[in-house]
């Protein structure tokens, strides 16, 4: 799907559904959401924790202003699930993409996000690179910074909350509460080379750290 039709897409999408999910999911984003309007014209990654296969969709919840300056958005998804056809008739038009499940080289790995990159979409990436439902911090991948180096791209963490408590039934029974924390621009380190991969392991892992603290932090809720 072109950049422009994904565009559209997501703008259809966001606008119908955003009030719907922030009353569903008695959803708030809190934090440094001024950021998106900063150094437009490069790349961005979105850095988020990852519990539960919804993370990407929470996007939505961003304030239209904010939002309308980062579509449109791409996300990974490994090919094993990108392959059902029923699974990729929904999620390719709402920005997801496969990756290699098992990639054998860091370019397999990484291409297709790096092409998005560079043609100017915002790609929501996953420091973990893997879902994680075990309630703690996973370990960070060097795919992140990787693509973060390669493709110039500026990095802003998010920390996503009670996404991992989403089911039909706490909504029914209003036992969830969604809450996204916006943190300010990552600051990446340039002396780190992909060829030293523990030094970009290292780097992931203070981004992912990052993430985490974001809960603790003192924010002010998004209108």
């Amino acid at each position: 799907m072109s950049s422009r039709s994904l565009y559209i897409t997501q703008t259809i999408f966001h606008r119908l559904f955003r009030c719907v999910l922030l009353l569903l999911l008695r959803a708030e984003v809190v934090g440094n959401i001024n950021v998106f309007t900063k150094n437009q014209g490069t790349p961005l990654i979105i850095a988020a924790n990852h519990r539960s296969r919804i993370d990407p969709f929470l996007l939505a919840l961003l304030p239209r202003k904010q939002l309308d300056l980062i579509l449109p958005i791409s996300f990974p998804t490994t090919e094993v699930y990108y392959r059902r056809l029923l699974f990729r008739i929904w999620i390719a038009p709402l920005g997801a993409y496969s990756i290699p499940q098992y990639a054998t080289t860091v370019d397999e790995y990484l291409n297709e996000t790096i092409k998005k990159l560079k043609a100017g979409n915002t790609v929501m990436l996953f420091p973990e690179a893997r879902l994680v439902t075990h309630g703690g911090m996973g370990t960070a991948k060097a795919g992140i910074i990787i693509a973060a180096q390669r493709s110039g791209a500026r990095i802003i963490p998010i920390q996503i909350e009670g996404s991992q408590l989403v089911s039909f039934w706490n909504i029914l029974t209003r036992q969830v509460g969604v809450r996204i924390i916006v943190g300010e621009l990552f600051d990446l380190d340039k002396n780190i080379t992909e060829e030293n991969m523990p030094a970009c392991r290292a780097e992931s892992a203070r981004l992912l750290n990052v993430i985490y603290t974001l809960t603790n932090n003192n924010a002010s809720r998004a209108r």
